[in-house]
């Protein structure tokens, strides 16, 4: 057969964490039983079919060590492996094997595991299509041009998979286990504005504590930026027509540095926020 790639262990790995382990047994039998000259990977994958922790194991190395290197890098590289996966859920949907509310679901568990932002955001919406918050009109539709396409476009999200990028939520998750603040940060608004806010960026911390967390104010289109470089942490907010509000604009109490790493900087910025957006005291400049 030809050289079962890292995107191939990817794939897999993802069918799998699906419950599709099937598919990868019956390659790799009718691999071991097809090539004189197989590969010794086959081999420990072959060797391994009953024990499903060992199998993910061998296949989560070998795609690992694939998405080295920057994660535009790596995004670019499991495009086609994401596709691919697809591909496989169109096929179960068309056969009327699986529902597309089923699929969103089985979606969410590989943006959990893979980190693919279209795919969250696709669970994302079916949760809130489940738990009444957006309508359901219409979710189906947008769920078989997804299938078809790749394109995903609903309830004011939209994604395309060929410009996928990192999944937000993962990258808090790594980035709060590092800077206090950034937990801080989003539980608070969380706990303020709820399904209100979409979180759509995060990155860092890198060196000299920089790091960066983005949300989408639905109700009224803004843009929430958070933003720390050399340990002094801001927070900007954005109109459609790119017009920017700071809380320091109409606060005076703001106008000095705010660290990162004192609580009590952290929680006045996140109290002016959430005035200023509930009391609708922005003004754009």
């Amino acid at each position: 057969m030809k050289e079962f790639t890292a995107e191939d262990a990817y794939y897999y790995y993802m069918l799998i964490l699906t419950g599709y382990r099937k598919e990868l047994e019956t390659l790799v039998i009718e691999a071991v039983n097809a090539d004189d000259s197989l590969d010794p990977y086959i081999m420990d994958l072959y060797n391994e079919l009953d024990n499903k922790r060992e199998l993910m194991s061998l296949l989560h190395k070998k795609f690992d060590i694939y998405l080295s290197g920057t994660y535009k890098q790596a995004m670019a590289k499991i495009y086609d492996a994401n596709y691919r996966l697809v591909a496989f859920f169109r096929g179960l949907y068309f056969n009327k094997e699986l529902s597309v509310e089923m699929i969103a679901e089985k979606l969410g568990q590989i943006a959990s595991e893979g980190g693919c932002y279209a795919f969250s955001v696709v669970e994302e919406c079916y949760s809130r299509v489940e738990d009444g918050i957006l309508p359901s009109y219409g979710f189906v539709d947008a769920m078989r041009k997804f299938l078809e396409t790749g394109r995903f476009v609903f309830g004011g999200f939209k994604v395309d998979l060929i410009e996928d990028k990192e999944d937000p939520n993962k990258a808090l998750d790594e980035g709060r286990s590092r800077k206090l603040s950034m937990g801080t940060i989003h539980d608070r608004m969380l706990s303020e504005f709820g399904d209100d806010i979409r979180l759509t960026s995060c990155w860092g911390p890198v060196q000299m504590c920089v790091f960066e967390i983005g949300y989408k104010y639905l109700p009224k289109d803004y843009s929430i930026v958070w933003e720390c470089d050399r340990g002094i942490i801001t927070v900007i907010v954005k109109d459609a027509e790119g017009k920017r509000f700071w809380p320091s604009m109409i606060y005076p109490e703001a106008h000095y540095y705010h660290y990162e790493d004192v609580q009590k900087d952290v929680a006045q910025l996140l109290e002016l926020l959430i005035r200023a957006i509930k009391n609708d005291e922005i003004v754009f400049k």
